[in-house]
């Protein structure tokens, strides 16, 4: 019986040690976790792909430090900016690619 009980016991405890493993290089996932984190992301570049076109448009993304008529010179300036005021009221801040292809895909449209 001891032996049987100390097979099960080393068992679980290589077991254990695989699972771990198997986390850490992120083997153990299920697919709907992994189509969530996709998601999730894609919904942040969308909101930033969205703030970058509202401030090509001229509209006020950076609360209080810009005004209702200010008018970015370029997309990098805009984001930093924006990248600012969010520090500033320690929020996150959006993806920097997302917001610079909406900044220059509607700059582009109206040109």
């Amino acid at each position: 019986m001891r032996a049987l009980l100390h097979k099960v016991k080393e068992f679980y405890s290589n077991y254990k040690l695989i699972v771990e493993i198997e986390k850490r290089a992120g083997l153990r996932e299920s697919l709907f976790l992994t189509l969530k984190r996709k998601y999730i992301l894609h919904k942040q570049k969308r909101k930033a792909y969205i703030l970058g076109q509202r401030a090509a448009r001229g509209k006020n993304i950076y609360l209080t430090f810009g005004s209702a008529k200010t008018r970015p010179k370029s997309g990098e300036e805009s984001y930093k900016r924006y990248a600012m005021a969010m520090k500033h009221y320690k929020q996150n801040v959006c993806d920097r690619e997302s917001f610079l292809d909406g900044f220059k895909k509607f700059t582009d449209v109206n040109s």
